[in-house]
């Protein structure tokens, strides 16, 4: 797998762990158990209604949902953001889809890591905490439980982190609140890295200072495919996501796969807003260069009359088309607005 480090604030919490590029299983790893989940979808419920007044005010919280559902722009990556940092930015961009495996991706390393350091006597107890400090202020608690006592990651093993203002990159937001990641199941490299993986998340009013926060549930399931880079599937359940006085629901998957020079994300499932469930359905896959935002790639946002609005990325605006049921042209638009406008601190 091939994740890169991330500059947001908690990609470099810890970064003891990168799933390094890597094809197939080694030494000390557990049989490969985990296969992607099928296609999501779900329905809009009966009270969803989408108009060509009301479409706009509907979809901007929608949008504003599904770009803060991982924490916000300016600290952590976003479900249809498309990171570039300099290295990538000569091969391609990657898909956000980014808090929960960034998340993971750091806790299995403090987890592999303390695994690593406890002594024998330790290790027969399968459990141990503490806390450390944050470079630049605050701290977070941690309890690991080696559910089978083997000393590596393996179906099971659970990790819980509390953060406390903590701050990793000078001028960042502060980290607080809960996250704890449950080993569904691992195929480990011989180095001990993930090469497969499926794991429970759950975030306990998780929140980057001024950019929402995230409470609820979340499974990720990740494979490498044949051209090196990988395929994964995060699902959201039932997840509240609140950014200033707006919270939403979050029912929606984020499948994506990333090789090393192209990525694509696609989202579909539901959505919660004002007490009813959209239904969201990719109908071209989000791609792109643009520095943070996807510049193609088209989603939409159904009601239960089938009712629709496209969100349409074009470079870093993004436009928004009404259609009545049955409709094959728009009867109403809103054209380039920027993305930027979706992702400002609330």
């Amino acid at each position: 797998m091939n994740h890169s480090t991330l500059k947001e604030t908690l990609a470099v919490i810890g970064s003891t762990l990168v799933l390094g590029a890597c094809g197939g299983g080694g030494g000390g790893s557990s049989a490969p158990t985990v296969e992607l989940p099928a296609a999501r979808s779900v329905a809009a419920s009966g009270g969803a209604n989408l108009s060509d007044t009301n479409f706009v005010a509907l979809t901007s919280p929608a949008i504003q949902a599904l770009l803060a559902s991982v924490g916000g722009s300016g600290a952590l990556e976003q479900p249809l953001s498309l990171e570039r940092t300099g290295a990538q930015s000569a091969t391609g961009f990657k898909p956000g889809n980014r808090l929960a495996q960034t998340l993971i991706t750091w806790s299995l390393g403090q987890a592999q890591s303390r695994l690593d350091a406890l002594a024998p006597r330790e290790q027969l107890q399968a459990l141990s905490s503490g806390s450390e400090g944050c470079s630049y202020g605050g701290s977070f608690s941690f309890t690991l439980n080696d559910a089978d006592g083997n000393q590596q990651l393996s179906t099971g093993d659970s990790l819980t982190i509390n953060f406390f203002n903590c701050v990793e990159i000078q001028g960042e937001p502060a980290v607080n609140g809960g996250f704890s990641i449950t080993v569904n199941a691992v195929e480990l490299d011989a180095a001990k890295n993930p090469v497969r993986l499926d794991a429970t998340v759950s975030f306990s009013a998780l929140s980057v200072q001024g950019l929402g926060s995230l409470t609820g549930s979340a499974r990720l399931w990740e494979v490498p495919v044949s051209s090196g880079g990988t395929h994964s599937v995060l699902r959201y359940s039932g997840m509240q996501s609140t950014f200033g006085a707006t919270t939403v629901v979050l029912d929606f998957d984020v499948d994506e796969v990333s090789t090393g020079a192209s990525s694509t994300a696609s989202i579909n499932g539901g959505l919660g807003v004002q007490g009813q469930t959209y239904q969201l359905a990719q109908r071209q896959a989000f791609a792109g260069t643009a520095d943070g935002q996807p510049d193609s790639g088209t989603l939409s946002v159904l009601d239960a009359q089938g009712d629709r609005v496209d969100i349409i990325a074009h470079g870093l605006l993004v436009d928004r088309e009404f259609y009545p049921s049955g409709a094959t042209t728009p009867t109403a638009v809103l054209r380039d607005t920027p993305w930027s406008s979706f992702t400002q601190a609330q």
